[in-house]
């Protein structure tokens, strides 16, 4: 029966992971290739159309290759636990508390790859909560001192840079196996907590780690477990969990934590009840991730984005498993990482395509529910759920990025092609190896960074990929849309051009009828000169000859413009 499912918190339950957003890179800008004639409506009726086309036809491209990815052992954890928790400091190492039976806590070290004693708990504690604050110390909440049956209240902060445990306020309730977020103001939140004998509560708390100030604040649906994430706007995002309602029942309701007004509201729901993982993507957006689903608990591979600004679910993915205790990780690239006990295999899951993979390895060691942790350079880190041994995500060759340029709309006059230049040096590679380039399109085939090609009227898909110097490759796609017409700045300046040699015209008249007249005026002035300077008048009529052929020949000029 249901009812009498718990969750598997004593064999190391948990998803929460240190979240690091990785900016990713955008495409440069160039301006379309034109050619000068007479103006027409450069966007009518027909070029909006190949534009839309374009962007619908853009969903249709397939996601870029993977890298070169490895799962590499590293050192064992001191301590065999059940019931830890993690968080990444801010020095890069990873901190890990909790497990019946040992005060310690331990630290892992990503420059050796090792874990190292840190120092002891006051209080050993199976499942607490922990939240790194904004000053970098630790804060370690609740736990049990037994497995499900007892919640303590007390809390302890570690200071990384002492390496000491002091002890902190107390909560006002016990709780065990929560989440917790640190939020913008300092404070903490804990929700989604479980209170002594597996019971439900209908609260979540607020504390102050500097001044103690702490209040329980009522959710809008009592559960315990769901995900709980802090959003871009300071708001906290709580969805699913298990609640009880008569029977033991899991819900698809989410609620949203407003710090300014201390207040959940009710929001829109999932589309099924379920106990996810959370994570928050780059662009802003919520990640819910698979868990257990009534009535069995079984896991399910249903995957849905949250979208803070409408409060709504936009998207529903499906992973290639079931899973029932995820844990997930943003990578480098910014995409996530999934792993569960119920299944040797992680996959990734590429938010830009909607998309999930197989790395191409995979962890070597079956564990219960764990912990992925993302480390500073970009690696995973997996440990925990039962298994001492740790081990390491780490990419061998990074994939190169493509980058096709910008789409754009070149206009071709009266022809019914147009010649352009494409643009690959946008590409990149992590490695800084040297990238081939391989264009196909309409045009058929074509290599270089910047190669010539001759596109025809419509929508052009343009595709490069990029190989790097051991075959690593990715793809970029450009929609180019070819239209008959000139835009409206070409047509500008074609114009100006235009208005600029009337005026030099202009000018040009003007000064070949001073010359004329000039002319005249010393045809005249010689006719006069006595015969004694008949030398001087012959050659300066000479000149005046010379003077009528430029004459003649700016008049023809003239006729002829």
């Amino acid at each position: 029966m249901f009812s009498e499912y718990r969750p598997n918190y004593h064999l190391g339950h948990g998803h929460r992971t240190p979240d690091r957003v990785i900016p990713r890179s955008t495409n440069g800008r160039r301006r379309p290739d034109t050619q000068p004639f007479r103006h027409r409506n450069h966007m009518n009726s027909t070029n909006k159309f190949l534009l839309l086309t374009a962007i619908c036809v853009s969903s249709l491209i397939a996601p870029p290759t993977r890298a070169q990815t490895e799962f590499v052992a590293r050192g064992d954890m001191l301590a065999t636990r059940s019931g830890e928790a993690i968080t990444r400091l801010d020095d890069g190492r990873v901190f890990v508390v909790g497990t019946l039976g040992v005060n310690a806590a331990e630290l892992y070290n990503p420059s050796s790859g090792q874990f190292s004693w840190a120092a002891s708990l006051a209080t050993a504690r199976f499942a607490p909560a922990v939240a790194k604050l904004n000053d970098g110390r630790v804060l370690v909440a609740g736990g049990g001192s037994t497995v499900g049956t007892t919640a303590l209240n007390s809390t302890e902060i570690y200071d990384p840079t002492t390496n000491t445990f002091s002890n902190g306020f107390s909560l006002p309730e016990g709780c065990f196996a929560g989440k917790s977020v640190t939020l913008l103001d300092g404070r903490v939140l804990l929700a989604g907590n479980w209170g002594a004998n597996w019971s439900v509560r209908g609260t979540a708390i607020v504390l102050n780690p500097t001044t103690g100030a702490a209040s329980l604040i009522s959710l809008r649906v009592g559960r315990a477990g769901g995900a709980l994430v802090r959003l871009n706007d300071g708001r906290v995002l709580l969805a699913g969990g298990l609640t009880y309602s008569g029977t033991s029942s899991m819900t698809a309701s989410m609620e949203v934590f407003d710090p300014s007004t201390n207040t959940f509201t009710s929001i829109a729901s999932m589309s099924q009840p379920r106990d996810p993982a959370g994570i928050l993507l780059p662009n802003g957006k919520v990640l819910l991730v698979g868990g257990p689903t009534p009535p069995s608990g079984a896991g399910t591979n249903v995957c849905e984005l949250f979208d803070p600004a409408t409060n709504r679910i936009i998207a529903t993915y499906h992973m290639n498993t079931a899973r029932q205790y995820p844990a997930v990780s943003l990578t480098d690239d910014g995409k996530v990482m999934i792993s569960s006990p119920d299944t040797p295999k992680v996959e990734i899951f590429d938010p830009a395509y909607g998309t999930f993979a197989l790395p191409t390895s995979m962890p070597s060691v079956t564990r219960n529910p764990h912990f992925l942790c993302s480390l500073q350079d970009g690696s995973v880190l997996l440990l925990g759920g039962g298994a001492r041994r740790s081990e390491q995500f780490v990419r061998t060759n990074l994939l190169p990025t493509a980058n096709a340029g910008s789409d754009r709309v070149v206009y071709a006059g009266t022809s019914a092609e147009a010649v352009i230049t494409l643009d690959g040096t946008g590409s990149t590679d992590p490695e800084n190896a040297q990238l081939s380039y391989s264009w196909v399109g309409a045009f058929g085939s074509a290599t270089g960074a910047s190669p010539t090609v001759t596109l025809p009227l419509g929508v052009n898909v343009i595709t490069l990929t990029v190989t790097d110097n051991v075959g690593q490759h990715s793809s970029a796609t450009a929609f180019i849309s070819v239209v008959q017409g000139i835009d409206a700045a070409a047509y500008s300046q074609l114009t100006s051009q235009i208005q600029t040699l009337v005026s030099e015209k202009t000018v040009l008249e003007g000064k070949v009828n001073q010359l004329e007249q000039s002319i005249t005026s010393l045809k005249a002035a010689l006719g006069s000169v006595s015969a004694g300077f008949d030398d001087i008048k012959t050659h300066a009529l000479a000149i005046i000859g010379i003077c009528d052929q430029k004459v003649q020949e700016a008049n023809a000029a003239k006729t002829a413009n």
